[in-house]
């Protein structure tokens, strides 16, 4: 991250990634802790010593933020606020991480770690209904523990190979207050959800000739979450979800890689609270690429056309969300058929990539509205977006620039839709994003970030129907300057100014949600 503030944002993303959610794969989840361990955490700490005939490396840190809300921006009416802050956006966390990592000198490694953390925090209440969500968290927290090993590259009888073995605990509660009104003073109801996840994978990979390898893998998850609502209503609810791939990448005449993989995921809900059971579902997936070096390997020509099926999550089968969702549990697998072709050129300094694509999402999982001003999750027949997108980074001097651009058409096909919501949610037609960092003066670097998103679409559930979201530009602008202050546990500072939203506009990541306005931010990281 480029400061605090950015670090904090990223361990969110990833945080959102490892909670009990059986859509997120397992794959992703374990990868976005041991990211989240050693990339994000502020504070973070590490020693390395030698151990036997390897080495070990420990790695920690905590971290600790606290915001009465964020600014209200500009043009955004809200009720309830109070010193222009958004209405009930305070938060308070505190978190913390541990890693140990042994290296062999034969290449075997061993890692622990473990994550956490234990915050209290509001939900800012939507500004388009008339009865807005009206939540608190007074309690949330969750830890994460996973341990991993390999073998490194070992030479076998056939060539090389490599093996990988991992598992992983997630333990957690989440405490949901509604209240009655916008002075947050009567609770008018209550949900808790404890939430019990054990994640296990098996990868390896063995070379089949010269530039040609096999790489397969076997994943599986066991979520178990318990609903309690009102403290007294219990629900017990459980998914089992397992997948195995393999993926076979040859290397053909000249300078071309063929790759054709296969996967078989599996799915099933054993507990479903008393609601009637998702049943056994499998599904099958497949991937064949194609990649080739052209103009002296500076231009790299890439095409790929795969399937891919995903099996709907306990919270979208059951859950009701203190009665903001309908249940349903007869929700479909979504498929996904995907193809793209592009190409990426690199030279002095600068990387051009531009990827045409089309994404066909038949029996998609979408947000509608009911009669009773309820949001309910549906199967709709195909949502089907075709686009380009255009990627530039150059470095020149000491300035960094990197700029992406997104057209994409999107449309819905569901002939029994009827009236009702049928845009597809929060997918705008153009986005587009640019990124510069560049030497000041003094050792200070200067970090300007563009982000623009188009108009877009979400569900109204009082209006029963879709409601246009205007495109928005935010701007943010810092200085960053790292300080040496010698050798040792903590050898450098970080210090970051940002200036955020610098237009104070209106910017909504979904309906009634508008991100913060124009906020100053003072960061410190110590590493």
């Amino acid at each position: 991250g480029e400061s605090i503030k950015q670090d904090n944002e990223d361990a969110e993303k990833i945080l959102s990634l490892v909670k009990m959610d059986g859509s997120v794969s397992l794959d992703n989840k374990i990868e976005a802790h041991e990211k989240y361990m050693t990339e994000t955490m502020p504070g973070k700490t590490s020693k390395a010593t030698s151990l036997g005939a390897g080495g070990l490396t420990v790695r920690g840190g905590t971290g600790f933020r606290s915001r009465d809300g964020f600014a209200l921006p500009g043009q955004v009416v809200d009720s309830a606020s109070v010193e222009n802050l958004r209405t009930n956006s305070d938060f308070e966390e505190m978190s913390a991480f541990a890693a140990l990592r042994w290296d062999g000198a034969d290449r075997k490694w061993v890692s622990l770690s473990a994550s956490g953390f234990s915050a209290e925090r509001g939900v800012p209440p939507e500004l388009h209904v008339e009865e807005p969500r009206l939540w608190r968290y007074p309690k949330q927290w969750q830890t994460v523990v996973a341990l991993n090993a390999g073998t490194g590259q070992r030479s076998t009888p056939l060539g090389w190979g490599d093996l990988e073995a991992s598992i992983g605990f997630n333990v957690g509660r989440q405490d949901i207050e509604a209240f009655d009104s916008l002075e947050y003073n009567q609770v008018a109801e209550t949900e808790s959800g404890d939430d019990r996840t054990v994640t296990a994978r098996l990868v390896g990979d063995h070379t089949l000739g010269a530039g040609s390898e096999i790489r397969a893998a076997a994943s599986y998850a066991d979520v178990n979450h318990t609903e309690i609502l009102d403290v007294t209503e219990r629900n017990e609810y459980r998914q089992r979800l397992w997948s195995f791939g393999t993926e076979v990448e040859w290397a053909l005449p000249g300078v071309t890689q063929l790759s054709v993989g296969v996967a078989l995921d599996g799915a099933d809900t054993p507990e479903s609270g008393g609601k009637p059971p998702l049943g056994t579902l499998s599904a099958w997936g497949g991937r064949v690429g194609v990649s080739s070096l052209a103009l002296r390997t500076d231009l790299q020509i890439h095409a790929s056309a795969s399937t891919r099926a995903r099996f709907p999550a306990l919270r979208e089968l059951y859950s009701g969300a203190l009665g903001r969702f309908e249940p349903n549990p007869g929700l479909n697998p979504e498929r996904l058929v995907a193809a793209e072709m592009g190409a990426t050129l690199k030279r002095r300094g600068i990387e051009i990539q531009t990827t045409l694509f089309r994404h066909d999402l038949s029996d998609a999982v979408v947000r509608t509205s009911t009669a009773d001003r309820k949001y309910l999750r549906i199967n709709r027949d195909k949502i089907i977006s075709t686009g380009v997108e255009l990627f530039i980074g150059a470095s020149i001097g000491g300035a960094r620039v990197q700029g992406d651009v997104m057209f994409q058409g999107v449309e819905v096909e569901d002939p029994a839709a009827g009236t009702g919501p049928i845009q597809p949610e929060h997918m705008p037609k153009f986005k587009a994003g640019l990124e510069v960092t560049a030497p000041v003066f003094l050792g200070i670097t200067g970090l300007t970030s563009v982000r623009h998103t188009g108009d877009q679409y979400c569900v109204h559930p009082d209006l029963g129907t879709d409601i246009e979201l205007n495109g928005r530009t935010g701007v943010d602008v810092g200085l960053r300057r790292n300080w040496h202050v010698g050798a040792g546990l903590w050898s450098a500072i970080r210090t970051t100014v940002s200036l955020d939203n610098i237009a104070d506009a209106a910017v909504f990541d979904q309906c009634g949600m508008p991100q913060p306005g124009r906020t100053v931010w003072v960061g410190i990281e110590m590493f």
